[in-house]
């Protein structure tokens, strides 16, 4: 009911306001002292790195990795580190590749003498699969496949009459020819080879048909791989891979994984890595598991992280898994719950596919809300937020998206941010890159008092002693991804010249709060 005001409550209202004013006293109210005291509540914070070292540093091979990046960091209570990483992928359970995959190769022509590849499968094997180039020609080109079991030598094991033979006519170019056991092996994998050491010869090509060769051998001893050229040894390996059962993922080698290394000393030394969160062959994400972003509660480590089917790299979406323990094994968000043969994004990307899309997230948990972060890159890049509750086991599943956290239209080649929650300041803080991969690379901070819409807050401090051409920064928390300025806290990042071939990089934190 509206409230109507007599003349009379009007003034009875106005003399009682003089009244007050007149016993509160009539000076001027005086400006609040702007010199933090003692006990005044902080209410921002800076950060500056301290002086760092590598902690990863790429090698040209599979052996020594070729990048770590984007680190999800946990500082546990006894004061160690969990760390998970993007790191390169590998081959698919099932595949044996008889070359080194990260070594250069040339094409060779079969019609210039036989080619032939000696390898040990150590166990029964479906098939073995061969890439053929004809030089961009297409339809027109033939070659002929033999698989022999060796016996002595190489002259000894071609007298013999092989225990697979077939002819494959008007291939395309880069085709992937497989030779079965049988007609019938080639739509029913249990149908196999027995394991053994066999000899496979490539034969009797047309001028255009033609094989690649890598420079080096399969690093699995176990496969001895040896290379033959018109009958003689020779070095390398032609493009050949044993699969032991059927792979659906194209060439069977997935892009990222995600990696998992622990250190009890501040980062200065690390344990063993794991290759923990890999792609589910078959599904949304068998082309790669990257950019993870970590958190723990109600006995569960959960995982998010990037994957597409699009094998440009764009048109990405975000996934999450979860799993008891730092390196899993992992259940992933199917769409309606959590494991299964399904892989379903919690975040899928709608917007031109010709961008990178969604991805990079990270999770922060404060009174039971789960802030769920991820990139958002449609043309230009920002940070998203959703929510949902953190008592709610199938959260993925319920997750309401609250738009844009962070936007970064006007810093100049930003990076994706990683977020925290400061309780000392009763905020949340994040960090990016901006000016990545360039020289004049540096680390911005941003603080929000309600996670959902952050503002500058300048940039991390510490400026010689980190490294340039830096990207990908993750700074530390606990499991609830919580920033705890009187523990010790880092940030980490990669860095480097060559694409694809970086190092990571790990600093030590000094936090002031103001």
């Amino acid at each position: 009911m509206k409230q109507i005001y007599s003349f009379h409550t009007w003034f009875a209202a106005a003399f009682a306001g003089l009244f007050l004013l007149s016993a509160c006293g009539e000076k001027d109210p005086q400006p609040e002292d702007p010199t933090p005291g003692p006990d005044k509540p902080k209410t921002s914070l800076t950060l500056t790195a301290e002086t760092g070292w590598d902690i990863y540093v790429a090698g040209n091979d599979r052996d020594g990795g070729n990048y770590r990046y984007g680190p999800s960091i946990i500082v546990r209570k006894d004061g160690s580190i969990d760390a998970w990483f993007s790191a390169n992928g590998e081959y698919f359970d099932g595949i044996y590749p008889v070359y080194d995959d990260f070594t250069s190769h040339d094409a060779l022509h079969v019609a210039s003498g036989d080619v032939g590849q000696a390898f040990t499968a150590a166990q029964p094997f479906w098939c073995i699969s061969v890439c053929c180039p004809t030089w961009t020609k297409q339809g027109s080109e033939c070659v002929t496949f033999s698989l022999y079991r060796w016996e002595k030598d190489y002259a000894t094991t071609v007298a013999s009459a092989p225990v697979s033979r077939k002819r494959f006519e008007k291939f395309d170019d880069n085709a992937n020819l497989s030779l079965y056991v049988s007609p019938a092996a080639e739509s029913d994998p249990s149908i196999k080879f027995e394991a053994g050491r066999y000899l496979l010869v490539l034969s009797d090509g047309t001028p255009d048909a033609g094989v690649w060769k890598y420079v080096k051998a399969a690093r699995d001893t176990q496969l001895d791989s040896r290379l033959f050229i018109g009958g003689n040894p020779a070095s390398g390996a032609i493009y050949a891979m044993v699969y032991t059962d059927r792979i659906h993922s194209e060439n069977g080698l997935y892009w990222d994984a995600v990696s998992y290394r622990h250190s009890t000393d501040g980062g200065k030394t690390w344990g063993p890595e794991t290759k923990t969160v890999c792609p589910t062959d078959g599904t949304l994400d068998e082309l790669s598991c990257c950019d993870p972003g970590v958190a723990c509660w109600g006995g569960y480590y959960y995982v998010g992280y990037t994957s597409t089917v699009d094998r440009r790299g764009s048109d990405n979406d975000v996934y999450v898994a979860r799993g008891k323990t730092p390196t899993g094994p992992w259940e992933k968000w199917n769409g309606n719950g959590w494991g299964g043969d399904k892989v379903a994004p919690v975040v899928d990307y709608d917007a031109n596919p010709d961008h990178y899309g969604a991805g990079e997230p990270c999770i922060v948990v404060v009174d039971d809300v789960i802030y769920f972060y991820y990139s958002w890159d449609e043309e230009t890049m920002s940070t998203r937020v959703a929510t949902a509750s953190a008592s709610d086991p199938n959260w993925p599943g319920s997750l309401v998206h609250r738009g844009t956290a962070i936007d970064k239209r006007e810093v100049d080649r930003c990076d994706h941010s990683d977020v925290k929650y400061c309780d000392a300041i009763g905020k949340f803080i994040a960090i990016n890159a901006a000016k990545r991969w360039t020289d004049s690379s540096y680390i911005e901070l941003w603080i929000s008092s309600d996670g959902l819409r952050f503002t500058r807050a300048g940039k991390v401090g510490g400026v010689t002693a980190i490294r340039p051409k830096l990207h990908n920064v993750g700074i530390s928390g606990d499991a609830l991804g919580h920033f705890d300025p009187d523990k010790p806290q880092y940030i980490s990042y990669a860095y480097g010249d060559v694409s694809c071939f970086w190092n990571t990089f790990f600093h030590p934190l000094t936090v002031t709060l103001k």
